[in-house]
């Protein structure tokens, strides 16, 4: 049994500015140690990061006493029907030549995405049923955790909101069972994403996951009408679902080592004030959680 985990967090680091070095110092402000690296990197998204920018934010991330908890990367986040041969080759190469810059940061995750279609019906038929024409695509993943793995990285797969061919807990089921590498992958749940894609949050639905999740990522958001559809922008505080519950659970069973805050998303309404939202959202986590 998993021991419960102190409150640790994260967040993408263009959410406390597009410059790199001001945004790790007014994380460092706010209190953050855990660095989630995806895009603005002096330049650079993660994909293409060099081992002499990884360097250079190394060195700043001792200074500030921060550590690289995710790479999050977008590999894979393309269509389903986009992976053939090549392009599966061209995602692999780049990926090698990332992992020569996490080798000097030292992630403790390195994220890929769950591929989205432009069929979401039948390419979610073909993950039910273990059809062969997903069997490329899988081979790509499986080639790219072994790497990430081998490597001396925890490889990790997140759920996306457009498309993606992960809807319900079921489909996460089976995607991961799919990939065959236990210990080597295990599932980023954004919880926005799921529900945004049509799976309301509960604790029901967290304890499902649970065996499946390493990291944890949480977004506001509020609902329309109906209560249960994802419609507007909302912090944390303001969320439709149970942010407190499942947060507070995910703690105690101690499966993700750190939470990330994302940005929600939704419409704009006047109603939830997004003013300062990142540091509301740290503000309110911290206050009913640490």
């Amino acid at each position: 049994m998993n021991k419960p985990l102190p409150l640790r967090l994260a967040m993408l680091n263009a959410m406390a500015g597009g410059d790199l070095e001001a945004s790790m110092r007014l994380q460092a402000k706010w209190g953050i140690r855990d660095l989630d690296l995806k895009d603005s990197l002096f330049g650079k998204r993660i994909e293409d990061l060099d081992e002499k920018t990884a360097q250079t934010i190394a060195s700043l991330a001792n200074e500030l006493g921060q550590h690289v908890c995710c790479f999050s990367s977008t590999f894979f986040s393309n269509k389903v029907e986009s992976y053939g041969p090549k392009e599966i080759k061209e995602t692999l190469d780049i990926l090698r030549q990332m992992l020569l810059a996490a080798r000097i940061l030292k992630p403790t995750f390195i994220r890929l995405i769950a591929s989205s279609t432009a069929n979401l019906e039948q390419q979610r038929a073909e993950l039910h049923s273990k059809g062969a024409g997903l069997d490329a695509l899988f081979a790509g993943y499986r080639e790219a955790i072994d790497l990430i793995a081998d490597a001396g990285f925890q490889a990790t797969i997140e759920n996306e909101c457009h498309g993606c061919i992960m809807i319900t807990p079921e489909d996460v089921e089976l995607f991961m069972a799919r990939l065959d590498r236990p210990g080597r992958v295990n599932f980023t749940w954004d919880v926005q994403n799921m529900w945004q894609m049509g799976t309301f949050p509960t604790l029901e639905i967290y304890k499902r996951l649970k065996p499946l999740i390493g990291y944890y990522h949480v977004k506001g958001g509020h609902a329309g009408d109906d209560g249960r559809t994802l419609t507007w922008k909302a912090t944390l505080e303001d969320a439709s679902w149970p942010v407190l519950d499942i947060t507070r659970q995910v703690l105690a069973d101690g499966i993700s080592p750190v939470i990330c805050i994302n940005p929600s998303h939704g419409a704009d309404n006047p109603k939830y004030s997004m003013d300062r939202a990142v540091e509301r959202d740290i503000a309110f986590l911290r206050t009913n959680l640490a």
